[in-house]
């Protein structure tokens, strides 16, 4: 098996595996709304290249949207860290600190969108910006504020911002979009 998806996850809790990884040869995941919370065993591989994620934004119950959101960042700590050929993240709805915090740790992605609005955190994208093979940014930043993302970036002055960046979508505010492609090395974007 390749790929899976997940968009509920009370159809498969409960099932027992008999490993902790399922599909050794798994290469990409989609965990969209209530998949964000099924068991790890059910979405994991150390082959895995792509994550498709799709928390949502709007929930009857803001606690359980909570839930997805950390438990997709609980899923993304231990992918980062047993997935070496993860290369791809999309993330879509609402972003919880450890989420922000999970992704300004995957420091491998080649490509990385993120339509998590006035979610996305200004450290977050300052993270991003200094991930050393990262070719492909498409984000949403309509709500970071531009003197916290230069904040942040200057916690590290000596690491270059956007050293492999080919292709940047961003939607923001004009200050902001100002303040990236300040930092983007010359002649990089395609």
């Amino acid at each position: 098996m390749k790929q899976i998806a997940h968009t509920k996850a009370d159809s498969i809790r409960g099932i027992p595996l008999d490993r902790s990884v399922a599909f050794s040869k798994l290469e990409a995941t989609t965990l969209a709304f209530e998949g964000c919370t099924a068991p790890q065993s059910w979405a994991f591989s150390p082959s895995l290249k792509r994550v498709n994620i799709n928390v949502g934004f709007n929930a009857g119950d803001q606690q359980a949207l909570l839930d997805r959101s950390n438990a997709v960042a609980k899923f993304l700590q231990h992918a980062g860290m047993h997935a070496p050929n993860l290369r791809t993240l999309q993330i879509r709805g609402r972003m919880t600190d450890a989420l922000n915090l999970t992704v300004a740790g995957l420091t491998q992605l080649h490509a990385l969108t993120i339509q998590g609005n006035c979610f996305l955190q200004a450290d977050t994208l300052a993270a991003i910006a200094q991930f050393p093979a990262l070719e492909s940014l498409d984000v949403h930043a309509s709500q970071v504020e531009t003197s916290e993302f230069e904040a942040a970036l200057l916690t590290s002055p000596d690491v270059a911002c956007f050293p492999a960046l080919k292709n940047l979508t961003i939607r923001a505010s004009g200050e902001l979009l100002s303040a990236v492609v300040a930092h983007l090395p010359c002649a990089t974007l395609v």
